[in-house]
């Protein structure tokens, strides 16, 4: 908020804006659809979301494979989380299923 908030004191705007996870929501800001309370607050909630989430050991795998083909072959514990390309996706679920799949993929 207080670089955003500095940048555009000094007329620094940006054309887009992008942000990953969190990220996302200064993006909001930056472009305006969130005021500075909106922010904070669901900036809060998120966290205590996140405290109060069973937290799993997890592990992402980024894998050469187009999204269909992944989607059919993952089992039912690991998603496909990132459409990255046409031949690029990435998987994530628990550490074990993850190295498991990850195992049978190189056979």
């Amino acid at each position: 908020i207080g670089i955003v908030d500095l940048l555009t004191s000094i007329g620094i705007t940006p054309d887009i804006v992008m942000g990953h996870s969190i990220g996302e929501l200064i993006c909001g800001y930056a472009d305006g659809c969130l005021t500075v309370e909106e922010t904070i607050m669901l900036a809060y909630y998120v966290s205590l979301a996140f405290l109060k989430s069973k937290i799993i050991d997890g592990l992402m795998a980024e894998i050469n494979l187009d999204f269909k083909t992944m989607k059919n072959m993952c089992p039912s514990d690991i998603d496909v989380a990132c459409y990255n390309s046409s031949h690029n996706s990435i998987v994530s679920g628990p550490t074990d299923s993850v190295r498991a799949f990850l195992a049978k993929l190189q056979v």
